[in-house]
């Protein structure tokens, strides 16, 4: 695996819609040249601007409230190819770690390879699995 990330300081929306086309570009090259090592491309910050409900809505979440809880609406993901999101924390009134992640579904029975949904972790499910990306950097490349 290879990771490939831009780090800020501060994330704009349009700097996701940016690495979008950035990782869109990355992808088809690494298909089309049959690279050995799958690129993982994406975003760490410190901060997101906006709220982070408008960031999982981009991401094709929506917010169900009568169980409280954000659920992956299949079709709705704006950004398709960008293979996770991280920031460490937002400028919501409720501070939280978040870390959008690729999920693809490859077995037989599932939905079809087009769809691609991302896993959100929150907290410190967002760290260990931040750290989880990390570790398996480390395990190809002995």
């Amino acid at each position: 695996v290879l990771l490939i990330a831009d780090v800020k300081s501060s994330l704009k929306m349009r700097d996701i819609k940016e690495w979008d086309e950035i990782a869109k570009k990355i992808h088809k090259r690494a298909k089309k040249e049959k690279w050995v090592i799958t690129p993982q491309i994406g975003l760490i910050s410190y901060r997101y601007t906006q709220k982070i409900s408008t960031l999982l809505k981009k991401f094709g979440y929506k917010y169900v409230e009568q169980i409280d809880t954000w659920v992956y609406e299949k079709g709705s993901v704006f950004y398709k190819n960008i293979d996770y999101v991280f920031v460490l924390e937002n400028s919501d009134t409720e501070d939280k770690i978040i870390l959008l992640r690729r999920d693809e579904v490859k077995k037989k029975g599932h939905p079809p390879k087009s769809f691609k949904k991302y896993l959100c972790f929150l907290g410190n499910g967002a760290v260990d699995n931040f750290w989880a990306i990390l570790e398996s950097l480390g395990k190809i490349a002995n």
